[in-house]
């Protein structure tokens, strides 16, 4: 149920954020000019979940990441 939850609040997070940016839906890695950094879509919709999601996945360090991962994984 907590999975379900979460994807439908990914779902909506999605919506919201194509809403926002002229129906467009987020990149699902995009990497700037001049940089090395790769930044994943859960960082743009990041805003619309609130759940702190690291800039860079590599600054993760296997934190659990809130509703990006599912409660039953690594059971």
């Amino acid at each position: 149920a907590v999975c379900l939850s979460n994807l439908k609040q990914l779902g909506t997070a999605f919506m919201m954020y194509a809403q926002d940016y002229d129906e467009m839906y987020p990149m699902c890695n995009y990497q700037a000019p001049g940089t090395t950094a790769n930044i994943t879509w859960q960082y743009f919709i990041d805003p619309y979940v609130k759940a702190a999601f690291p800039n860079v996945v590599a600054n993760s360090a296997n934190q659990r990441i809130s509703i990006f991962v599912c409660p039953e994984f690594g059971k």
